[in-house]
Parts: C-alpha cells; structure tokens; sequence
C-alpha cells in the first residue's frame, strides 16, 4: 500500500514499483491518496515512486523508496528424527531475501515447538512421544515474516507403557500382564524373562497380554515395549512375578504306632516357602501342619485310620500344585 500528500492541480496519481534485481514492473492509478499494488515477486526490492497527471501536464516523482517484499519460502525441506529421542533435525534450501529462519512442528492440537537460525538447519528439541507433528520452515527480514514452505508429517517414537500391573493365577500358572499408553502406537510387545533365562513374547494391540505356562519356582522380569512401524519405545521398568512354589515330588510320612503321631519329612525346602501338610480320613475329616524347613508333626489323628496325605506349598500367598497323595494308616489302639 502505498500512500502520499496529494500535489495540488492533479488529478490522478500513477504509482510505479520497479524491481532492482530482475524485471519485474508493477502499477496502479488512482485520483486518491492511496493505492494498493499486488503480486510482487518475494524476496525481491523494489524502488516505489508516484507520479501525477493535471489537466494538460504530468507531475513526474520527486522522490522514491526502497521496500522490501516479504521472503520466498525455504524450499527442499527435510525432517530427520530418531527413535531414540524425541528431537529432531530440520533442514532446507536457502530463501531469496530471507536473512534468518524459523522452523516450527505443530501437533494435531494446534501446540508448537520451534527453532530460530540464520543458517539453513536447526533442531527442535523436546517435542512429546507418540504425537504427530507438521513440520515447516519461514524466512524472515528485518520487517516480514514470509510464507511457509512445504509441509513434512512426522510422528514421534512410541511412549514408553506405565503402569505395569502383572496378575498371576499360581495354580494354573497363567500371567495376565497390564500397562497404561499414550499416543499413538500400532502394537505392543510383552517380555517375560525366566530366571531359567527362558523368554516368552506376546504381542498385541490391546492394553493386555495374557502369558500361560509360567513354571512354578521361578523369578521372572516383565517389561512391555510400545510399537508403531519406524520405531519402538523405550523397555518400561522391570516388574518382577515370583511364581507357585514347586509340588514336592517325594516326602516320607513316619506314623509312630504307640504315640498315634505322624511325622512327615521332606528333603528340598526353599526359603520363604511354607509347606502345609494335610491328612484326610474316609469320612472328609481333616488334620493338617505347616513347616517351612523339612517337616512337621501331625498329632491329633484317630488311631487305626487309614488318610490320604499331600502337601501343599505356598509363598507369599500364592499357592501351589500339591504332591502326589500317600495313604497312611494309624495304629490301632491298646
């Protein structure tokens, strides 16, 4: 836009825009004191002058001034990012008239990130995982900001899953793993590592896994991974699952007749674990001990009745299998 104080004797005005570097002339008329000229070519410097026109005479310029249009878009952008952080790289083809840049990604809710160079690359840092961002780049002068360049689509590496809750069910050994996400993922992926150095993998799109034969008497180290197709986040912290104990597979059951008490030994006791022994007459009557070392008593049995006897581990309640049952006869009574 350019105005002016009206020449007296004139009746309308010519304004002219030259530019200095390539040809390029653009004009307008009017019998005001104002005139708009469009189109001119960015990045380019022009030398604006008006002129007038009485009845019989042109009034020429007495003086003219430089602007400036407004700088060319940066052209040939390029975005590198990694799946290792969420930073990322922004680059381009230098601008005609552009004397330093700026390079903006934006989410999908409108928040921007940025960063302002005079060269022609800068990095953008700190940008949230699992988001979609349009990345652009715009020149600027001393006075305007110029039009953007083409844009790049770019996503995030996958957030990290928090919250990892595991859920054991110890007699059947199956292990329901759940997590919390944000962002955009396509998958997950579900670690289970045995103490054994055993790896069971599930993978899936949902918010849970569901990871069967856990075997009894191990430690085992969860993690879950979020997936898209370019990268995979970071492992979520370690949640450890201490299994069932194991059945014990043999045991000795010592009946002394004259006394009426059984006495039940076994030979491979873990720390921390309790066995429970329990006794079962023919009618569903029931005597039990416990013992977390190698063995315990059972004093209350009714003498010369046969029982089935097992034994039962726990940890930490949770519960195991049982052993293979023996049968026990008391002595009779004097």
């Amino acid at each position: 836009m350019v105005s002016w104080t009206p020449g007296r004797g004139i009746s309308y005005y010519n304004v002219t825009a030259n530019a200095f570097d390539v040809v390029d002339k653009k004009a307008c008329s009017t019998n005001g004191s104002s005139c708009n000229i469009s189109s001119l070519r960015c990045g380019q410097s022009y030398r604006v002058s008006v002129s007038g026109q009485g009845q019989t005479c042109l009034s020429p310029a007495q003086d003219w001034l430089r602007i400036n249009a407004a700088p060319c878009p940066p052209t040939q952008l390029m975005v590198n990012s990694s799946c290792e952080s969420n930073n990322i790289s922004v680059s381009w083809q230098a601008s005609q008239g552009s004397v330093s840049y700026m390079a903006v990604a934006e989410n999908t809710e409108g928040r921007q990130w940025s960063c302002n160079t005079s060269r022609t690359t800068c990095q953008i840092s700190g940008l949230l995982c699992g988001q979609q961002y349009k990345v652009y780049a715009v020149g600027f002068d001393e006075n305007c900001i110029g039009a953007k360049s083409d844009m790049k689509m770019i996503r995030t590496a996958p957030c990290v899953p928090q919250n990892i809750q595991n859920n054991l069910d110890c007699l059947s050994g199956v292990l329901n793993v759940t997590w919390q996400s944000t962002g955009y993922f396509s998958q997950f992926r579900t670690s289970v590592v045995s103490s054994k150095g055993n790896i069971s993998i599930c993978t899936t799109d949902k918010l849970y896994c569901v990871v069967p034969n856990m075997q009894c008497g191990l430690t085992y180290n969860v993690t879950v991974v979020a997936q898209d197709k370019d990268c995979n986040s970071s492992s979520s912290p370690i949640n450890q699952v201490v299994t069932a104990p194991c059945p014990l597979t043999t045991f000795l059951p010592i009946v002394n007749c004259t006394t009426g008490v059984v006495s039940v030994t076994w030979n491979n006791s873990v720390a921390g674990v309790v066995h429970t022994v329990s006794a079962v007459d023919i009618a569903g009557r029931l005597h039990s001990c416990s013992g977390t070392n190698s063995g315990c008593s059972l004093s209350t049995l009714t003498c010369g009745t046969k029982y089935n006897v097992t034994i039962t581990p726990s940890r930490n309640g949770c519960v195991g299998r049982n052993s293979p049952t023996k049968m026990i006869t008391t002595g009779k009574d004097q």
